[in-house]
């Protein structure tokens, strides 16, 4: 009888692509627990010389956009911000991510703290004032929650119905356009140089977060959809044929791909880069 979409988004894809009612699907974004957050929401930011950036996730590209983080930091270093970034989480790009990042790791601009356990979290966040959130694409980003909840400001794409439904663009964070390492980098510099709009920007985050992703409103938007449905009748439900099912092409992998091993992939995709026939990060 319902349909709960996690971001506006979801809604608009189940709407256009799949042909959803739109009346039988609820918005119901994740939340979590403020208490947990509390003290890192209290923490006062802006009070260090250098602005404390933050990355948390896994290092990978395709969707979370890792290796966009060296491109905002060069364009920070060229208008002499002075910056720490912090990033923490394992994936398979994290090579890739530690070369042209090289000089910034070695001047001990950037460090690396490896996967965090749950109760490190929050500690993370406490010494962090912007949140980097590169993601080409989400669903309910838990990290990004959790960011702001703490009162991290967030920089992120500009995702319609999903970066945009969490983040108010120069009111609860920064947006800029996929991509755009500059015009991110240059709003990040700019807050830097005005650390009494930091700090209350970043009482606004943790505000606004309290007030919508909170658990106790996870559950009562669950308790509504929940009694809405029992009181109405159960909607007839024909299962679709297994033919009619198919991958979407996003996640399709050809036959080959799937009998060679992981380990033998990372040879060949290691020899064809030294003969430039792919691209190191593809």
């Amino acid at each position: 009888n319902r349909i709960i979409a996690l971001a506006p988004r979801q809604i608009t894809d189940l709407t256009k692509d799949y042909g959803a009612d739109r009346h039988r699907i609820a918005l119901i974004p994740n939340g979590t627990d403020i208490s947990r957050f509390q003290s890192a929401a209290d923490s006062v930011r802006g009070t260090s010389e250098q602005i404390q950036l933050g990355f948390l996730g896994r290092l990978e590209h395709s969707q979370k956009g890792v290796l966009h983080l060296p491109g905002i930091l060069h364009r920070l270093n060229e208008r002499g911000t002075n910056f720490m970034l912090t990033i923490a989480g394992k994936g398979v790009h994290e090579a890739a991510l530690r070369e042209p990042l090289g000089s910034f790791i070695k001047s001990g601009q950037v460090r690396f703290v490896g996967a965090l356990n749950p109760e490190e979290i929050a500690g993370f966040f406490a010494d962090i004032d912007v949140y980097l959130f590169p993601s080409h694409f989400e669903g309910s980003p838990n990290a990004l929650i959790e960011a702001i909840m703490s009162g991290c400001v967030p920089a992120a794409w500009q995702l319609d119905g999903i970066t945009d439904f969490f983040i108010e663009d120069e009111v609860s964070g920064f947006l800029a356009p996929v991509g755009d390492c500059n015009m991110l980098a240059d709003k990040i510099t700019d807050l830097a140089s005005d650390r009494e709009h930091l700090s209350a920007m970043s009482r606004k985050v943790a505000t606004d977060a309290r007030k919508r992703f909170s658990l106790p409103r996870v559950v009562d938007d669950y308790v509504k959809v929940i009694g809405e449905v029992m009181e109405e009748p159960v909607l007839p439900c024909h299962v679709k044929p297994w033919k009619n099912f198919q991958i979407e092409q996003a996640f399709y992998q050809p036959l080959w791909r799937k009998l060679i091993p992981v380990s033998a992939k990372r040879v060949i995709k290691k020899a064809l880069y030294k003969l430039k026939l792919v691209n190191r990060y593809e």
